[in-house]
């Protein structure tokens, strides 16, 4: 009777394989949703950090136009850089582009942009354009 007392009370120590397969697969479970928010994250950060630079090349046309003798806009990137601030690239490897509007431009919220003004837009899928003083920062 003994014996059979301290086998009964005798507490198991250490993980079982199905203890193993349950905590691997939580663990696997937990890692997928991450990996989702993270991605989605990048992806928004990337689109706000392509949208910024739009707004810093839109700035950089406000000044070469006050400057220039003709006071136009240019659409050339290389025109509007300075040595202080150059003209800011894509995250995402896009090229950015500048077209005078003639009045049938759109901005990135739907509405006409004025003939003269200009609309700044990306190569880069998703990121879209942005025409100063129409679309909000």
């Amino acid at each position: 009777m003994r014996n059979v007392l301290r086998t009964s009370t005798r507490i198991g120590r250490g993980f079982t394989l199905i203890d193993m397969v349950v905590g691997a697969g939580v663990c696997c479970v937990m890692m997928a949703v991450a990996m989702c928010a993270f991605g989605s994250a990048s992806t928004t950060a990337s689109n706000n950090r392509c949208h910024d630079n739009m707004e810093v090349i839109a700035n950089l046309e406000k000044e070469f136009y006050v400057n220039s003798s003709t006071h136009q806009y240019t659409t050339s990137m290389s025109a509007v850089g300075t040595p202080a601030i150059p003209v800011p690239l894509c995250p995402d490897g896009g090229t950015y582009s500048v077209i005078i509007s003639t009045g049938t431009s759109t901005a990135q919220n739907g509405q006409t942009v004025p003939i003269g003004k200009i609309v700044i837009s990306c190569s880069s899928p998703g990121h879209g354009k942005y025409a100063p003083d129409i679309d909000t920062p």
